[in-house]
């Protein structure tokens, strides 16, 4: 994030909007992967699966990260 030029208000801020709902999110999709990858993918398979999952996690991640600057005030 400092990489961007922000503020330490600016990168706070960033924090504030984007930690607590990408964590939540976190918590639903990975258990969801989880389930799908362990209950239903045969086992030489499940590495696959499971850097599939890792991907579209890494997609978003980066969607968030690409969010266009807080304001610090």
């Amino acid at each position: 994030m400092a990489n961007q030029s922000e503020t330490t208000g600016e990168i706070v801020a960033r924090l504030k909007r984007d930690l607590l709902p990408t964590m939540g999110r976190n918590l639903v999709y990975w258990p969801i992967c989880d389930f799908i990858t362990f209950k239903f993918i045969p086992v030489h398979i499940q590495p696959l699966v499971n850097s599939s999952f890792a991907y579209v996690w890494t997609i978003y991640l980066t969607y968030k990260a690409s969010l266009s600057k807080v304001s610090s005030s």
